[in-house]
């Protein structure tokens, strides 16, 4: 994905679209600590595992019981195992934690894959000027 693209996804996405782009920046993060879990400098590994806690601590920061604080209540306990399951894959360096991120990861972007094509359903179309992305100064970079 180039900047500008990305950007244009941003700014047009629906709130579920925009919390299914961290679910996938998290579990790109976390896939690619998987890949370099073994290696012998475990300095990629190791970034890739904080990437993937700090898109995790963001979906958290974002949660809101503004409308079913029961649902936002257990959505945050999933993400609290989430995150402490990729901390304890890097303090113990236990694979099968990583894994259970990555596999509760994967039915969370199903899950909100799902939520963000219902929303674009329902959503009108969105429109932006050429010169109303350069203007907002925004960026983002998963």
């Amino acid at each position: 994905m180039t900047r500008d693209y990305l950007a244009t996804e941003v700014l047009t996405a629906t709130p579920q679209r925009l919390h299914l782009i961290l679910i996938e920046a998290a579990l790109r993060s976390a896939n690619r600590s998987r890949q370099h879990f073994d290696d012998t400098d475990r300095g990629i590994a190791t970034e890739s595992l904080i990437r993937a806690q700090l898109f995790v601590t963001e979906m958290l920061s974002h949660l809101s019981a503004r409308d079913n604080a029961q649902l936002a209540l257990q959505i945050a306990a999933v993400y609290r195992f989430i995150h402490r399951s990729l901390v304890d894959a890097g303090a113990r360096h236990d694979i099968e934690k990583l894994n259970g991120a990555i596999r509760v990861l994967e039915i969370e972007r199903e899950t909100w894959r799902q939520a963000a094509q219902q929303a674009a359903q329902r959503a009108p179309a969105v429109t932006l000027e050429n010169d109303s992305l350069s203007s907002t100064g925004h960026s983002f970079v998963a």
